[in-house]
């Protein structure tokens, strides 16, 4: 019988580890650990993050009849007496004075705010060929806007959501998992393979207690991150309409098995897809060619169409460019020579985080005749 005046009662959390994509053996699935965290080390970390687990792996040993049907076999975790959390998000990034200092080079070797930008966008996969706006697109989507907080409670985001419509061969794919590595917290899946529950959160049993608990989604692990969506279109309907909720409010609302909240997920959301029949045909009106509804466009603050257009002097730049990666297993020379260290790059990206600009009264009276202007179309 349980003395509960004698006991004494410690904080618990149960951890699911999996291992990442990158160190999985070719043929295998990543495989998964459970970690046993007690008192101090409890809430060290949450879904998503990427941590280093020192702890003593060991058996879970039964009792009674279960003990007699597992056998020799028994479920093994790990005891955790120490947990680290890896860098999750460029605000984490600890801007040292050496890093700084290489940061400040940079601006200073550039001979204006222009060069800065197209230099460090251009150190963005450089094995790529071109697409100088579509890097300097994902440049802003990473350091993204500043999330406002109104008076009445109303926050709006300052996440972008991107979107790269195209022919296939154009390199969508590439770029998206290059951005996914390349993030801090980057998660990257397949629209074909992911569902509405895996994008957004599942109720499960708790095998311990019994009761019900909500395990997040891609969206939810990529929080304060970026989540790459290849194969956009290849999602069905009824899966995609789950992520509008947190394409503008950033939230996950949840009402199922008893459970009524409302779980974060303040991610970007770039998003990769091809045209109705394949390739883009210039004969039919845009909404025809993107089989996308107006409301799930509509969240997108920038959308790109990559077409795989004939032309000489193009054809002739992509296929040295193509080649020199090939025989040298890099970029060529020319776009090599001015790129960016990937670390000094990241702090980079933290340093323009720690800005807070606002839109000056020009600037302002700009955006609105041109929303105006657009709106008369």
């Amino acid at each position: 019988m349980l003395q509960v005046k004698s006991s004494k009662f410690v904080s618990f959390q149960e951890i699911k580890i999996q291992e990442p994509s990158d160190q999985v053996p070719i043929g295998h699935v990543p495989r998964q650990m459970k970690i046993i965290a007690r008192g101090p080390i409890t809430r060290l970390c949450s879904p998503g993050d990427i941590v280093q687990v020192t702890g003593i792996y060991m058996p879970e040993l039964k009792q009674g009849f279960a003990a007699m049907k597992s056998g020799l076999a028994h479920e093994t975790h790990i005891e955790a007496y120490k947990i680290v959390k890896d860098k999750q998000n460029f605000k984490e990034y600890m801007l040292s004075d050496e890093m700084m200092a290489k940061v400040r080079d940079i601006i200073q070797c550039c001979e204006n705010e222009q060069a800065v930008f197209g230099r460090i966008s251009a150190s963005i996969c450089p094995e790529i060929f071109g697409m100088e706006e579509i890097k300097q697109a994902l440049l802003l989507l990473m350091i993204g806007g500043v999330t406002k907080e109104l008076k009445d409670g109303m926050r709006i985001r300052g996440h972008l959501n991107c979107l790269l419509m195209g022919d296939p061969g154009v390199a969508k794919s590439q770029l998206l998992k290059h951005i996914s590595r390349f993030a801090p917290r980057g998660i990257y899946t397949t629209g074909k393979g992911s569902s509405g529950v895996g994008l957004t959160a599942a109720v499960l049993k708790d095998p311990n207690t019994g009761e019900v608990v909500l395990e997040g989604g891609a969206l939810v692990l990529a929080d304060t991150g970026i989540c790459c969506i290849d194969e956009f279109d290849k999602m069905d309907e009824r899966d995609r309409t789950n992520i509008h909720e947190v394409m503008e409010q950033q939230t996950i609302s949840i009402a199922k098995a008893g459970i009524t909240t409302s779980l974060n997920a303040r991610t970007s959301i770039l998003a990769a897809a091809n045209p109705v029949y394949g390739r883009y045909n210039k004969n039919l009106a845009p909404h025809e060619n993107i089989n996308l509804a107006a409301a799930l466009l509509s969240r997108f603050d920038l959308i790109f169409l990559l077409l795989d257009q004939a032309n000489q002097e193009l054809d002739v730049n992509l296929a040295r460019h193509v080649t020199s990666v090939h025989q040298n297993l890099s970029a060529p020379e020319h776009a090599s020579e001015k790129k960016i260290d990937a670390e000094v790059m990241r702090s980079f990206i933290a340093h323009a985080q720690t800005y807070n600009p606002t839109i000056p009264a020009d600037l302002h009276n700009y955006i609105v005749a041109k929303y105006v202007e657009k709106r008369k179309f």
